[in-house]
């Protein structure tokens, strides 16, 4: 190994940080200068610990995933484990490998709120468009634009205030878009034919820490998470329907997977992404 990954490894951070979906908006080149050093310093666990049969590895993970994607099969999965156990570095390394096997895949984003989904996936797909095929660019924007402006548009007809009004309070982050799940799948479906359009092999989308939705969430009326639900819903709906080369991949806590299950009681959604889960604990023994 030369002096600088040695080095590499001394600079390494215990955690890494997960960046936010403005971040993929704005700094997307900072973002992937600042991952791209932390995957440098990782190694996949190519074998669950003992007691783990039935599980997959990181590199069978990696594997299933960019093999579904390409063949159409829009998988939808999940890593977990509790805190300390890699997570993101792990999502990381699939996010390194899946570039590599020209798929284009956004990278972990907290997911605060659920229009992150939107902004996290725009601001990624214009980058790597802005680099190989810029005269995409436009139609990506305006498939964006469409989705959050109809949203924006709505807001201020259901609360009496102008379209400039809501416009503006969005910019300020005073104001959370209501856009329902047919909505982003659409957004993503378009925004799939895109990146195939410029060459590329599919499209993949990672949140992580869903835990900070799912706590602010949970603090409203009703069935405030009900609309994440039915993004999962209509990605599985699509999977028996449709060749679509797309995929979406949570990051999340062994505590949030619980709550879905007994909580929500939502193991359907679970017991469908049982052929590419991970869990990270079963990876390691002593």
């Amino acid at each position: 190994m030369s002096l600088e990954g040695l080095q590499a490894i001394l600079d390494k951070k215990e955690v890494v940080p997960t960046v936010s979906a403005d971040d993929l908006k704005h700094r997307p080149t900072a973002v992937e200068a600042g991952y791209l050093r932390h995957v440098r310093t990782y190694l996949p666990i190519s074998r669950a610990a003992e007691g783990g049969e039935g599980q997959l590895s990181v590199e069978d993970f990696e594997k299933r995933l960019i093999k579904q994607v390409k063949e159409g099969q829009v998988p939808r999965g999940y890593i977990t484990a509790g805190y300390g156990y890699g997570k993101t570095t792990t999502a990381l390394y699939l996010w390194q490998r899946a570039q590599d096997s020209n798929l284009v895949i956004v990278p972990p984003f907290t997911l605060a709120q659920l229009s992150d989904l939107l902004d996290a996936t725009y601001g990624w797909v214009r980058y790597k468009l802005t680099t190989s095929r810029p005269k995409l660019v436009s139609a990506l924007e305006e498939v964006y634009g469409a989705t959050v402006n109809r949203s924006l548009d709505q807001i201020a007809q259901d609360n009496g205030i102008s379209a400039e009004q809501a416009h503006n309070l969005h910019r300020r982050g005073r104001l959370i878009l209501d856009i329902q799940p047919s909505q982003y799948i659409k957004f993503f479906e378009t925004a799939t034919q895109i990146v195939l359009e410029a060459g590329f092999g599919g499209l993949v989308v990672m949140p992580d820490e869903i835990q900070q939705y799912f706590r602010v969430k949970q603090k409203e009326a009703g069935e405030p998470i009900a609309p994440f639900f039915g993004i999962i819903q209509l990605l599985n709906a699509r999977a028996n329907t449709a060749d679509w080369c797309f995929g979406f991949v949570m990051v999340i806590t062994l505590e949030e997977l619980a709550q879905i299950r007994d909580t929500h009681r939502r193991t359907d959604l679970l017991h469908r992404m049982k052929d590419l889960q991970i869990d990270l604990t079963s990876l390691y023994d002593r």
